[in-house]
């Protein structure tokens, strides 16, 4: 019989050598003769086991130790064969296919919104088999949507004989515009390896300008005092805004930022552009820090984040921080 991912043959590197090192096992009540086993990849036996002359163990183990002549050697299969005293043979076939199938890169269309408010993606996936061992090649593909946490669409089970290239067709319907989520399509070979590819709909980081309440850009280097209007004018046309929040901190020995201090937050439910204003009271930060022109003292950072997780954090400084 033959058995996929069970292959119990594995790499170990001795005195700088790779050896393929296992050992298998045969029973039969009337005992065992002999084992060896046969490299498929190498034409040749790897390994020939006998037992003490003279016995018949009714279990016997072989110690398979041998330095691999074919490149690479797992792309194969090997073959365990056992006689018993009587002559009688019984063999085990070991396919080794570790590679996981490529699936080409795709792109989802979308149309909507339908009527009923929900959404249709269309997408075709492609998959090949870069190791169509044993009883390999393409069984299974299926598309999953991160936003929506499960796979959506029909997916294509394929049956033997398998073919090593496959392409699927899926539609599916969502409720989520397709700009607020990411995709993957997964391949399946019939060893059980996992191909996939992510298509992120949301390719882009959200955009921002930042002020104080009178139009100067913030900017190192710049003086604060008293109470400062920060405005912070944020976008993001694809997913959505999730928060903007202000900072600052301080930038002491070694480039470590320590005291982290809010200055304020904003948060959203999906706008595509926002204005986020906060009055700074800056006499309640601790300290006063007039020491920017050696390079230490208060930085100012500014975290703006979409709905998808993409977050950028720029940040000025130093800045001169009178209280």
């Amino acid at each position: 019989a033959s058995y996929v991912g069970e292959n119990p043959f594995k790499e170990e590197v001795i005195d700088g050598v790779t050896h393929i090192k296992t050992t298998v096992t045969a029973t039969d009540l009337n005992g065992i003769s002999n084992m060896y086993v046969y490299s498929v990849a190498e034409n040749r036996i790897v390994a020939y086991c006998n037992p003490p002359s003279g016995t018949y163990p009714s279990t016997f183990n072989c110690n398979v130790d041998f330095v691999p002549q074919a490149s690479p050697w797992d792309q194969g299969s090997f073959s365990v064969i056992a006689n018993d005293r009587a002559g009688n043979n019984n063999s085990k076939s070991y396919y080794s296919d570790t590679a996981a199938p490529t699936v080409d890169p795709f792109v989802i269309t979308q149309t909507g919104p339908n009527p009923d408010g929900s959404y249709t993606g269309t997408v075709t996936i492609t998959a090949t088999d870069t190791n169509p061992v044993g009883t390999g090649s393409i069984k299974k593909i299926q598309l999953y949507s991160g936003i929506e946490a499960g796979y959506v669409g029909s997916a294509c089970d394929y049956s033997t004989p398998y073919n090593t290239s496959e392409s699927c067709g899926i539609v599916f319907y969502t409720l989520y515009p397709l700009n607020n989520g990411d995709f993957y399509g997964y391949a399946i070979d019939a060893n059980g390896n996992v191909g996939s590819y992510h298509f992120d709909l949301d390719t882009q980081n959200p955009t921002y300008s930042f002020f104080t309440g009178d139009g100067t850009p913030v900017a190192s280097k710049t003086t604060y005092k008293d109470t400062v209007t920060m405005r912070a004018t944020v976008a993001d046309a694809q997913s959505g805004l999730d928060y903007v929040e202000m900072w600052t901190y301080r930038l002491g020995s070694g480039g470590i930022h320590t005291n982290y201090t809010p200055i304020g937050t904003c948060d959203y439910n999906g706008e595509n552009s926002a204005t986020c204003q906060i009055s700074w009271n800056v006499d309640a930060l601790s300290g006063t820090s007039r020491i920017w022109p050696l390079g230490i003292g208060y930085y100012i950072e500014l975290r703006v984040r979409d709905v998808r997780g993409r977050m950028i954090s720029p940040s000025w400084g130093p800045v001169e921080i009178i209280n």
